[in-house]
């Protein structure tokens, strides 16, 4: 659930200073490609990671089944998202690598906590005992 509310403190600033973004990816690149790219990543973002809050929040019994249909397209979208700190290039020098490098391992992270609290076939994470309970 964390990791959804960072997502969406990360896509609120980015679109909240859309303008320096965008000024960032043109003096840094030359185009405004990326600040584009990222900008509507964000936006696509912002409505997943809502569904993905509150059904981890209200632990929706077919949440399971919905990520693992989902996945593919949470994992396009934060492997364009994980490309936001080449916008710190200027400031960070080499700390954007581990940056990225960490954005890009988020969803692999987040699919594994997934996929181990909801069954393949349906059912809520608050279903699961532990053992000789």
């Amino acid at each position: 659930m964390f990791i959804q509310l960072s997502y969406l403190a990360m896509y609120a600033l980015a679109l909240y200073k859309f303008h320096d973004v965008l000024r960032v990816s043109h003096d840094l690149y030359g185009t405004l490609m990326l600040g584009g790219v990222l900008l509507t990543a964000g936006v696509l973002g912002v409505p997943v990671r809502l569904y993905q809050f509150t059904a981890l929040a209200c632990d929706y019994a077919d949440f399971g089944q919905k990520y693992r249909w989902l996945f593919p397209a949470v994992l396009l979208l934060d492997a364009v998202w994980a490309a936001t700190p080449l916008l710190f290039l200027g400031q960070l020098h080499g700390l954007v690598l581990l940056c990225a490098a960490a954005l890009a391992y988020l969803p692999f992270s987040q699919r594994t906590l997934l996929y181990s609290a909801y069954a393949n076939t349906g059912g809520r994470s608050s279903a699961i005992q532990l053992p000789g309970k």
